[in-house]
């Protein structure tokens, strides 16, 4: 039988670069992007407003080496319809080192592997999934973080819910034309057949991401459900002269790593399952579809991930390091922190300037000062941290100008209020 090669792609966050300290000697703008946050970051001219969890090297490695383009990825292998299905898998928290150190190089994912792309930075699973679900960078549809301030609360819009206790929030599908508002490429693109198989994710951004394709609920581990379903829906829609995109989410490599750490034999378990599943899948098509029949099979993740402690954020030290006081430098920020250690995003508040900033970080936090990066608007945008300046749009240069909500940037705290307000104290969620 023909079939176009499988097409893989996996999206990491934890791929590391080697540089040196004389690269950032002299005039910096010639210099390429990376190199110039690289050397933002050694010479110390940018501050960032958290503790440990999100480090120099914690940060340099989210940023990768060589870069890549998240837009051109998605609507070079997935969207055009050059061949008669596209099955997209996508596996949560699946980076790269945990690929290499769970896989060996003759595994079916490893051994069809033909390239890896680094997301824009900063980068989370919601900005992540939204660059998928749309085929823009962030600095086109301006989803910025993981973490959205409503009535002075932090949810998580991507999972919909309590950002601090964790609680589910209520659904109301209507958030999603005022909260997600962009255009998904995955639900309305052109193949005649859609059909996505996931975990039951009732929120407004699951409804943003994949639209209004029926969605067919998974509850056994990683892709078991769809080793079946998928050939026999494609051979279907095969005998009706159909194109069809099918879309498999798992999150059974993520939650291995929350249970246990990135080098966990939970992991490797995991990893080993989905394997098998995937070259199971592909078999079980190729067996159920005509020799003419064309299919391309993708492979990505939405995130990577890395192992840290939890590190409270300190901005007065005593002998024993245990000192509290977020009231002193928070009077620096405009919101409080968020409490998910992925934001990379907090705002001064109006009138501190960035020099203030950094003094009274450098004499009141002596002992973490070197963990604290600043990012102006003006320099976000100048080093394309959001993706290329060719793709900023003016809502995505709003939220990184106005600084409107504490990291996720992209509505702006009034708009986000103003048009969730009656559904959010319907529930009494403000109170």
């Amino acid at each position: 039988m023909l079939y176009t090669s499988i097409a893989t792609l996996v999206i990491t966050l934890t791929v590391g670069f080697a540089w040196s300290p004389q690269d950032c000697k002299g005039d910096q703008s010639k210099n390429d992007r990376v190199t110039r946050i690289k050397c933002a970051f050694h010479n110390n001219t940018w501050v960032h407003p958290l503790s440990n969890i999100m480090n120099k090297d914690v940060i340099l490695a989210a940023i990768g080496a060589g870069g890549g383009s998240i837009a051109w990825s998605v609507n070079a292998e997935i969207m055009p319809v050059n061949v008669d299905h596209t099955i997209f898998v996508l596996i949560s928290g699946l980076g790269l080192k945990i690929l290499e150190s769970s896989l060996s190089d003759s595994s079916f994912i490893r051994s069809n592997l033909v390239g890896t792309v680094n997301s824009a930075f900063p980068s989370s699973l919601t900005g992540n999934l939204i660059s998928l679900a749309s085929g823009g960078y962030p600095s086109d549809h301006g989803v910025l973080g993981f973490v959205e301030i409503v009535d002075n609360k932090a949810i998580v819009p991507s999972l919909w819910m309590d950002a601090v206790t964790h609680d589910n929030l209520p659904l109301y599908r209507d958030l999603q034309e005022h909260a997600f508002p962009f255009s998904s490429i995955i639900s309305k693109g052109k193949a005649q057949s859609k059909t996505v198989y996931a975990p039951p994710l009732k929120s407004p951004f699951r409804y943003a991401v994949f639209g209004d394709i029926d969605a067919v609920q998974t509850d056994s581990p990683g892709l078991q459900d769809v080793i079946q379903d998928i050939p026999a829906r494609l051979a279907q829609f095969q005998a009706r002269n159909l194109t069809s995109l099918s879309i498999a989410y798992t999150n059974i490599v993520a939650d291995a790593v929350r249970n246990s750490g990135v080098g966990g034999s939970e992991v490797t378990r995991a990893l080993y399952q989905l394997d098998h599943q995937l070259h199971t899948i592909w078999y079980n098509v190729s067996a159920a579809l005509p020799s003419d029949a064309t299919v391309r099979m993708v492979i990505c993740s939405d995130h990577g991930a890395v192992d840290v402690n939890h590190i409270n954020v300190y901005d007065k030290q005593n002998a024993n390091g245990d000192y509290r006081n977020v009231l002193h430098l928070g009077s620096l920020l405009k919101y409080i922190p968020s409490v998910e250690g992925r934001s990379f995003a907090l705002h001064l508040a109006d009138g501190v300037t960035v020099d203030e900033a950094r003094e009274r970080i450098k004499n009141d936090a002596p002992d973490v000062y070197e963990n604290f990066m600043l990012f102006t608007p003006d320099e976000l945008i100048d080093l394309e941290v959001f993706g290329p300046k060719d793709t900023l749009s003016d809502f995505a240069k709003g939220q990184i100008e106005k600084g409107r909500t504490i990291n996720e940037l992209r509505e702006g705290y009034d708009r986000v209020q103003s048009r969730s307000e009656d559904y959010f104290n319907t529930y009494k969620y403000k109170n």
